[in-house]
């Protein structure tokens, strides 16, 4: 087992990878969880575990900005981690290294997941909160329509500005432009 760590920005992701990562997005998340990643998630940090120089595991953080109480908040968001290869401590170690990511940053990182896998994102050091996505609503920047969705518990990493901390001591709704599906 020789593990290496490569980090790329989505803009920089090369069509193999891309292809790649929608392939195990599909075969994870279902048939319509392909999307052009370059574009899409351009500015995105994406962390792609290898073994002896093959990849085992990805994921990526997203920044986002969140306005919440009147006062701006940038997060990043945990999104569609994927070990390739199951069972071997790969998903783990794409974990730590995304967490290590937002402890050096000093930012909070926040994702969704299904009730499922809390056990997991535990076992890798995130803090979870059951049904936390019920209090995230996605805003349409265009359009200013909203949705939810009810389906999500949330894992995070609480950053210096203890955003969760602070979302979980009140009641208020949170709003944003990124969608957290």
């Amino acid at each position: 087992m020789v593990i290496s760590i490569e980090t790329k920005l989505g803009k920089n992701l090369s069509d193999k990878y891309v292809d790649l990562m929608n392939i195990h997005r599909k075969k994870e998340f279902g048939p319509k969880e392909a999307y052009d990643l370059k574009k899409e998630e351009s500015d995105s940090t994406f962390f792609i575990v290898k073994d002896n120089n093959k990849i085992v595991a990805f994921g990526l953080l997203k920044s986002i900005t969140i306005n919440y109480l009147g006062k701006k908040y940038g997060i990043l968001g945990f999104r569609s981690g994927i070990a390739i290869i199951k069972g071997q401590g790969y998903g783990t170690i794409l974990m730590k290294i995304m967490i290590e990511e937002c402890r050096k940053k000093e930012k909070t990182g926040l994702g969704f997941c299904l009730r499922r896998n809390i056990k997991f994102f535990e076992k890798c050091g995130l803090q979870t909160e059951k049904s936390l996505i019920k209090r995230f609503i996605y805003r349409n920047p265009s359009t200013k329509k909203v949705k939810k969705d009810n389906i999500g518990d949330g894992v995070y990493y609480n950053g210096k500005d203890n955003f969760v901390r602070k979302v979980l001591s009140t009641k208020s709704r949170v709003y944003t432009n990124i969608p957290f599906w």
